[in-house]
């Protein structure tokens, strides 16, 4: 074991990668409804294109709000139907965005007619419709505009100068199914609408295309297209009633939709709304996680627009890196993170340039984007722990190659919101007696006690937490009470003696209260055992000697039965810090039951800042980590209190961090940390990695039997 290894050494150098497995930037999920679906195929008289199909189409047309839908085998089918059905060829210019996959401007060629290739907004990485207005010449017949990751393009402007000039507009929105444009459901906006159905888009169909239209002639063209150009599909050629006769008059191609992949098409629908639900969850995650990073520019969705959310890309500033993106992506794909790139512009490929004459220089927008993007991981099947080790690696990899590890914190991008002390409780074990692996002090003096009390009402500190079993903790903070009428301290304490009334009479003589603000029963066990003790605090409740009763926690499932029994809990506290990070996959729960949430133990009750050759049995199996978070706080310059409180600080979901305080010194430190919240969140996602799952380690109660 090597105690001196730093958590910011990365895999490409030969650090320990974020992850075990590699986690691609996308892929397809198929449950047992899809299998269904498409064993019903093979049961079923039609393989090609037949019912399911139609069924797929008319289910496709209703979700965009369309007339019609029209199946193909791919996106790019789609879009080549599309042109031909606009009767695009030779001498005729389209004009589309530089920056989108082959197959936007493909199609086009495919015609015989020219590509026309403009540039992008720097923010949105969509088309301008301004540089749409400079290309149009009596030779533009249409304009393809691409929703970029599935965030909508400004289809206002660009309808408008559509019809100014008489063009014909074909969205791709290959990305972009369930966005929605100023509360309309991309698919029915344009002439002509395509969406893509490869295993990575937000649903799939394995290869597939659609296109989505309200007129009758466009989509009676694109249906012949895609059989050859005739007149008649399989159903109507075949069967007994079937007239057999058929006519070409168009040229056409055989991009027809299988009933397989329609079925498939059929039962993904309807999990679409729940995978955009998890992408919009995986996407605030990200957001929170990236957006104050200095180094990191962010797609910006413009208000009335509604992402799809196909891709979550970053972009970032080369010039605070001693890297440029190559390596990033290198680095990132090290720590087992698949990272991508969306997309190399148009202009760029050899084939463009040697038939078009394109060349580097000539998009200097889609070149800086695409210079400077990389595309994480984002897919509906992702678990909570897959979205972390994301956001670890991406936060690990900018730490290492940051140019000034100290500015960087304190750029103007990082200016957060400040945090105040309304979100520190104060912890008063240590005012009652000797507490915690690091006290070397043993209990605090009475008169320190009062100036600790003092300066935390000075700073905002409202809420003290005690318990019943802190000894002396209750009576010294009753005598500061009684010599302080006015102080408007909240108290929660705590107990674990099923005679609660007899205890909580005496917990309200000793601190000197008619009332407190919060009661919890301090072993879950005890809850169980005695449900007359949660009736008795009811009861207290009722009467308005208690404002608010819960529960103080150990082990997740703790929690979990909380939620699974709809319990009426105001509070639950629990032990939450850098190593301990067991509750934090139910925050987001017990938030939504507007339950209160305190943590206690942000420290580890000191082992954290214990040497680690000092650790020993048990112990020693968490020394290595020990020592790098040690070592992290030297590199960054971030007092160890810092890190540790300001991990808590900033959980979004986190009402109070209980912080318990040994001296007068102690709490002035403690509340000076809070400078550093913007330069931890910087590190965050390396300080989330650090997470430890030995119960016997991060749990004080297995001490003993060390």
């Amino acid at each position: 074991m090597d105690v001196h290894s730093n958590i910011t050494e990365l895999a490409i150098n030969g650090g320990k990668p974020i992850r075990e497995t590699f986690l691609p930037y996308a892929t397809q999920w198929i449950g047992e409804e899809e299998k269904k679906e498409v064993m019903s195929v093979l049961d079923s008289n039609w393989l090609t294109t037949g019912p399911k199909v139609t069924q797929f189409e008319k289910e496709i047309a209703e979700f965009v709000g369309a007339k019609y839908a029209i199946a193909v085998n791919s996106g790019t089918a789609a879009l080549h139907c599309c042109v031909g059905a606009l009767d695009i060829g030779p001498g005729d210019e389209v004009i589309t965005t530089a920056f989108t996959f082959l197959a936007t401007s493909n199609c086009i060629v495919y015609r015989g007619a020219t590509p026309v290739l403009v540039d992008i907004d720097e923010t949105t990485y969509n088309i301008d419709p301004e540089e749409i207005r400079k290309k149009i010449t009596p030779r533009t017949k249409a304009i393809i505009p691409v929703h970029y990751a599935g965030n909508p393009c400004n289809m206002d402007e660009i309808r408008k100068i559509a019809k100014e000039y008489n063009l014909k507009i074909i969205e791709d929105a290959a990305h972009a199914i369930s966005a929605e444009y100023k509360g309309h459901k991309i698919g029915a906006l344009s002439d002509l609408t395509i969406f893509s159905f490869h295993p990575v888009k937000n649903m799939t169909t394995a290869e597939g295309g659609i296109i989505t239209t309200n007129d009758p002639e466009l989509a009676k063209l694109c249906v012949m297209h895609r059989t050859h150009g005739i007149t008649k599909e399989a159903m109507e050629r075949y069967g007994k009633t079937a007239d057999w006769m058929y006519d070409m008059q168009r040229l056409g191609h055989r991009y027809n939709m299988t009933e397989f992949q329609a079925a498939l098409g059929v039962a993904q629908l309807k999990k679409l709304p729940a995978f955009q639900q998890r992408r919009e969850e995986i996407v605030k995650k990200y957001d929170l996680a990236f957006t104050h990073i200095p180094e990191l520019m962010l797609q910006k969705v413009h208000p009335g627009m509604k992402s799809s959310w196909h891709l979550y890309t970053i972009r970032v500033n080369e010039n605070m890196l001693t890297v440029d993106r190559n390596q990033l992506i290198k680095a990132l794909k090290a720590e087992n993170i698949g990272v991508n790139v969306h997309y190399i512009p148009i202009h760029l490929h050899s084939y463009y340039q040697k038939k078009y004459g394109f060349k580097r220089g000539q998009f200097s927008i889609t070149e800086k984007v695409y210079d400077t993007i990389i595309t994480l991981p984002l897919f509906p099947k992702m678990d909570d722990c897959d979205v972390e080790d994301v956001i670890a690696a991406v936060t690990k990899v900018l730490f290492h190659y940051r140019k000034d590890k100290l500015s960087s914190f304190t750029s103007e991008k990082t200016l957060l919101m400040y945090p105040t002390t309304s979100k520190i409780a104060l912890g008063t074990a240590q005012f009652g007696y000797d507490y915690g692996i690091n006290n070397t002090r043993g209990k605090v003096p009475k008169i320190e006690v009062f100036n600790i009390l003092q300066y935390a009402l000075d700073s905002g500190i409202t809420v003290l937490d005690t318990a019943y079993g802190y000894q002396e903790s209750e009576s010294v903070i009753g005598e500061f009470i009684k010599n302080n009428p006015q102080s408007q301290l909240k108290i929660i304490s705590k107990f674990h003696n099923e005679e609660i009334e007899r205890f909580f009479n005496e917990s309200l003589e000793r601190l000197n209260s008619l009332h407190v603000y919060g009661y919890l029963i301090h072993h879950f066990n005890k809850f169980l055992e005695h449900p007359e003790m949660w009736e008795m605090l009811q009861k207290l409740k009722k009467e308005g000697k208690i404002q608010k009763i819960g529960l103080s926690l150990y082990h997740p499932y703790e929690a979990e039965y909380i939620l699974d029994h709809n319990l009426d809990v105001d509070i639950v506290q629990f032990p939450f810090s850098i190593f301990d990070q067991r509750f934090a996959r139910l925050l987001p729960q017990l938030k939504e039951r507007g339950i209160e949430i305190y943590v206690r133990s942000v420290f580890l009750q000191g082992l954290l800042f214990k040497h680690p050759e000092e650790l020993h049995g048990e112990f020693s199996k968490v020394q290595d980590k020990v020592q790098q978070l040690q070592n992290l706080a030297k590199e960054t310059k971030i007092p160890l209190s810092a890190l540790c409180i300001n991990f808590a600080v900033l959980d979004k979901y986190i009402d109070k961090v209980i912080l318990g305080i040994d001296s007068l010194e102690n709490i002035k430190e403690n509340v000076s940390s809070l400078q550093y919240y913007e330069r931890v969140h910087n590190i965050y996602g390396i300080l989330k990695n650090m997470k430890e799952d030995n119960e016997k380690v991060i749990l004080p109660i297995h001490w003993n039997t060390n």
